[in-house]
């Protein structure tokens, strides 16, 4: 599939809007580029499957490289992404509520800085 910014997302979407891979030297390196790529992910308007997949990757046994068919089954608590919180470098990305909060204040500075201070807050 094919995505980018602004893509407009009929309600008859296909299930699978983009399609990520990634590689590395080894599954270590390859499985923190696919952290970082879910990490910086951002899909509005439709429901995702992101957070459930940034579980599975985050898990320490997914970590090691040695999981079976089984995986999900034998670990129902992943699909639980309410609950979800990740140790990445930033903090700010721990959670989706912070990964929300940061997005919301960088569309605010960005439309700031492109529209000027709203004169009703008094500038």
């Amino acid at each position: 599939g094919i995505g980018y910014t602004g893509l407009k997302i009929t309600p008859y979407f296909d299930s699978l809007i983009v399609k990520y891979t990634a590689r590395g030297a080894t599954f270590k390196e390859a499985s923190a580029r696919m952290k970082r790529v879910l990490q910086e992910c951002r899909i509005r308007g439709v429901s995702t499957n992101l957070m459930f997949l940034l579980n599975v990757m985050t898990h320490p046994e997914f970590e090691t490289g040695i999981v079976t068919t089984s995986f999900i089954d034998d670990h129902p608590e992943l699909k639980k992404t309410s609950l979800s919180t990740w140790q990445f470098a930033s903090d700010d990305q721990s959670s989706p509520r912070n990964i929300f909060r940061v997005e919301k204040i960088m569309r605010y500075l960005a439309n700031l800085r492109v529209n000027g201070h709203p004169p009703e807050l008094g500038a």
